[in-house]
């Protein structure tokens, strides 16, 4: 998850999606993005092509200058709102407030913020340490015998 804040550009402010680019937002936050351009809108989110996935995501005091789209502003590619969590989230979000949606073309899903996934699962318990290796003293080297001199 990612929080976008406080964003401000002409053109969507917390992402400006185009081209073929593939997005998927899982549980993030839009909070005081801003567009700035008078002529279209985005203050979170502008995509003008590629395909945008948003699951339990949360829009709020986003805003842009057109007055249009203050949350996500759509002039092309596709968009789809789920109301369900990521895996591995399995609660259903709480529905929030309405989005703020401008543009062409049509969005797919219901126009809210979703949040509050909640984990279906436990976290893994991490594998207790390990312990280091403990090293042995090591010995002085020993060097060969010598023989003692033999009187002559």
């Amino acid at each position: 998850s990612i929080t976008f804040t406080k964003g401000n550009t002409s053109k969507g402010g917390g992402i400006f999606l185009s081209d073929s680019a593939k997005v998927e937002l899982n549980l993030c936050v839009f909070s005081a993005c801003s567009a700035t351009y008078n002529n279209g809108g985005g203050g979170a989110i502008h995509i003008t092509g590629g395909n945008l996935d948003i699951y339990g995501t949360n829009f709020f005091d986003n805003t842009a200058d057109a007055g249009d789209g203050g949350d996500i502003y759509k002039s092309g590619g596709s968009i789809t709102i789920h109301n369900t969590c990521p895996q591995p989230y399995s609660r259903s979000p709480i529905q929030g407030q309405p989005l703020d949606v401008g543009g062409f073309g049509s969005i797919v899903g219901q126009k809210y913020s979703f949040l509050d996934c909640t984990a279906s699962t436990q976290a893994p318990t991490p594998a207790p340490p390990t312990a280091a290796p403990t090293s042995q003293p090591t010995s002085p080297p020993t060097s060969p015998p010598t023989a003692a001199p033999t009187p002559g």
